[in-house]
């Protein structure tokens, strides 16, 4: 199904992208990264530039960053969250964002330890907090388990708890919450919204995975489908979005992952090496019996020309995967305008002695302004 997205939920994903920033901060400890992401994210809501996009949002939890260096040449992010609240969006009410950050791209731990994880599965990690709704029969990947444990355990040795126990002592009836992350960030969203409904069954919950990719059994995805429903309803809901042509959404439901030798057509062609990791991701996902959350929000996107894509781009389906996978989105769900100032600032604060930090990379916050940015 085509949708456009709205105000509300561009405001949501613009939001909730913030996270991401913690990219910014490699070669230290999670404390610093933490320290950093915290400073530079209420640095650039405090803006009144941004605020004239997204509108008037506080952090109220974390950031929180866990970094990890086991294959990293130094330490990389390996996950991020954290928790925004709006006093405008929901009249009468507060509506609360937990922002879920995506794959740093440098860092081989979170690619091999978390998104590639998926020859083997596990249950729902047994904690306080879990879903006791779920099926026991429900089954995520391995690396997804890992990243999730990661999300669950922040903040928990600190005076405000975990993302989930700040939930739920302070959300009140009527107050509305959405779940929002993209790429891995996206692929944990469907299994985080759970666990925030097991705290919050009688709050409205939106579920707004982008560009997630399949990493639970038919079990899994059953029990978050009953809860969480697509389009406008009066209960919880499901928003997904994926462009057309992302590899990411195609991973590793085995139906769809057939589909991405020819993703790109007949001009961009794919390596042996490449189709081997497809037909070997293909085993892995059939064998888990990994489902696609659906039905999903798509919008289509032409193949990016080379001029859009990164220094040093060679129009291979890699380049044309990265590029599909980053730039449609804050395209489709952001403002270039929007994008381009949070570079800015981001740059500009990390350059200063205030924030100790490195400039930021490809991602859709410099893909989606490209030359107003300078990138």
């Amino acid at each position: 199904m085509q949708i456009t997205p709205s105000e509300v939920q561009k405001q949501i994903f613009s939001t909730a992208m913030l996270i991401n920033l913690s990219e910014m901060f490699p070669g230290v400890s999670s404390d610093a990264a933490t320290a950093n992401t915290s400073q530079l994210i209420n640095d650039i809501l405090s803006s009144a530039e941004i605020s004239s996009f997204i509108g008037n949002w506080n952090a109220v939890w974390g950031p929180y960053v866990v970094v990890s260096d086991i294959l990293n040449t130094e330490n990389q992010p390996l996950n991020s969250l954290y928790i925004a609240c709006n006093k405008d969006i929901t009249p009468g009410f507060n509506t609360y964002l937990v922002g879920i950050a995506g794959t740093d791209g440098p860092s081989l731990d979170t690619w091999i330890f978390e998104d590639f994880d998926v020859a083997f599965t596990n249950a729902l990690p047994n904690t306080p907090d879990a879903p006791n709704g779920a099926p026991a029969t429900s089954r995520i990947a391995n690396g997804t388990g890992n990243a999730l444990n990661d999300l669950l355990s922040m903040g928990v040795d600190q005076p405000g708890g975990s993302a989930l126990a700040y939930l739920k002592n302070n959300v009140m009836p009527g107050d509305v919450i959405y779940v929002c992350g993209h790429s891995l960030g996206g692929t944990l969203t469907p299994v985080i919204s759970t666990y925030v409904y097991a705290q919050l069954p009688n709050n409205k919950i939106y579920s707004m995975p982008i560009a997630s990719s399949a990493t639970a059994n038919p079990d899994f995805v059953n029990y978050y489908n009953s809860i969480f429903q697509a389009g406008p309803n009066p209960g919880n809901e499901s928003i997904p979005f994926w462009n057309e042509n992302d590899v990411a959404p195609n991973c590793f439901d085995d139906s769809t992952l057939v589909n991405l030798v020819n993703i790109f057509g007949p001009d961009i062609s794919i390596t042996a090496l490449e189709f081997v990791c497809i037909e070997a991701l293909t085993l892995a996902g059939g064998l888990n019996g990994y489902t696609q959350i659906a039905p999903y929000c798509q919008f289509p996107h032409a193949n990016y020309p080379l001029s859009d894509q990164p220094p040093g781009s060679t129009n291979t389906w890699v380049d044309q995967a990265k590029c599909q996978h980053v730039a449609p989105y804050g395209e489709a769900l952001s403002w270039p305008d929007y994008l381009c100032l949070v570079t800015s600032l981001a740059n500009a604060l990390v350059a200063s002695t205030i924030i100790s930090g490195t400039t930021l990379k490809y991602t859709f916050f410099t893909a989606g302004c490209g030359p107003q940015c300078g990138i």
